[in-house]
């Protein structure tokens, strides 16, 4: 075999190789999520169960009547609009019990996606990843 072909050969295998590494096709496990991907994930948990929760404490009383406003919460349900995002905005830090601990809102969603303290006797199983909020 001459030089020539042999470098020729050699390059082509070198190609092949950096071609599959970047492929991105399965060249084995998947990679786990980076801390950046796992952050957001229980960012959008959190965000699903926000109007879960306050419709399930507002339907229990727990909320007081003077919060919820008709523009966002309708028949023991959250709308998604823009007086919901206000209403979370200015309420998040609103203190209320939720399984015998006294937190706040924001906490209390926090807890139940990061932690799994959903008050499930109160409000039912908790809503699985993906589901519609409320």
């Amino acid at each position: 075999m001459t030089k020539q072909l042999a470098g020729w050969i050699l390059a082509a295998v070198m190609i092949a190789v950096a071609a599959g590494c970047s492929s991105g096709g399965s060249m084995g496990p998947s990679p786990t999520p980076t801390a950046s991907q796992s952050f957001q994930q229980e960012l959008n948990r959190e965000l699903q169960l926000w109007p879960v929760l306050v419709a399930c404490l507002a339907q229990h009383g727990m909320i007081p009547h003077k919060y919820l406003d008709s523009r966002w919460y309708q028949h023991g349900r959250v709308i998604r609009n823009k007086y919901w995002t206000m209403w979370w905005s200015s309420y998040n830090g609103l203190p209320v019990k939720v399984n015998g601990t006294e937190e706040h809102l924001a906490d209390a969603a926090r807890h139940a996606a990061e932690q799994g303290t959903w008050p499930a006797k109160l409000c039912g199983p908790i809503p699985s990843p993906g589901a519609a909020g409320s």
